[in-house]
């Protein structure tokens, strides 16, 4: 299995969207293997979960993520972990491996310094500064 973990300085990603890289890892028996890391694409709707479908990923795993990604990744058969407690990467590899993610409240933060529109939880509003 391959997943690919939202991350912003090694931990995991608030806001899907808008992460620095995506850890790209090798899931078998119980461990995880680092495979790569990736910059992605600039952020507009629906072209990460195009990119990320392309390189054959399983998961996605993010503190938070929006109804429009969640649904375009579930047509493409890849599963979604979001609300994912914030950890270093390496130590949510290893938990996913062992079936042992933690899952918390959404993680997607309103302290930015640009306002947009987008979804939460089915829910449309403007977030103000994101």
């Amino acid at each position: 299995m391959k997943i690919a973990i939202a991350t912003d300085e090694n931990k995991i990603s608030s806001h899907f969207g808008h992460c620095a890289n995506f850890f790209i890892y090798e899931i078998d028996n119980g461990s995880a293997k680092l495979v790569e890391k990736l910059t992605p694409p600039p952020h507009e709707p629906g072209v990460i979960p195009i990119w990320l479908s392309k390189r054959g990923i399983d998961a996605v795993i993010t503190g938070g993520m929006g109804v429009k990604a969640r649904t375009i990744f579930e047509s493409k058969g890849i599963k979604v972990y979001d609300k994912v407690v914030s950890d270093d990467v390496e130590n949510v590899a290893r938990d996913f491996a062992n079936g042992e993610l933690k899952i918390g409240e959404s993680t997607c933060d309103h302290e930015g310094i640009r306002e947009h529109h987008h979804n939460h939880d089915g829910k449309d509003h403007n977030c103000g500064k994101h």
